[in-house]
């Protein structure tokens, strides 16, 4: 499988998978128009990926701020990602940003799988 790269925009976030290195980035803002339109390339990429994947999947996470429609497609995401069995979850966010810090640890919740937060400076 090869790279795959989205740019950051003003309505949508830089995304790279890098399934060689086992790498899945996200950052920036997400509120693009149809967030499932937007996240379905590289929906597909990971279910092909999770088929054979590296022996650690990195899963860096640096988002200031989402809509509702996102944050249902990371739900979603996150799901496809969680079958694996050694995927680390890396949750970034703002030190003053509370709310981003509570979306974490309800993925981490809903997931039931243990996330690592980081506070930027």
């Amino acid at each position: 499988m090869e790279i795959f790269k989205l740019e950051r925009t003003s309505r949508t976030p830089f995304v790279l998978m890098d399934p060689t290195k086992g790498l899945i980035e996200i950052k920036g803002i997400s509120i693009p128009n149809n967030s499932y339109e937007f996240f379905t390339p590289l929906f597909e990429r990971i279910e092909r990926y999770v088929l054979s994947p590296t022996s650690i999947t990195t899963v860096n996470m640096e988002l200031e701020y989402f809509n509702t429609s996102t944050s249902k497609a990371l739900l979603e995401l996150f799901k496809k990602l969680a079958v694996l069995t050694n995927v680390e979850f890396n949750w970034h966010y703002d030190n003053d940003d509370e709310e981003m810090l509570e979306f974490g640890k309800n993925y981490e919740t809903l997931l039931g799988r243990e996330f690592n937060f980081y506070q930027l400076a």
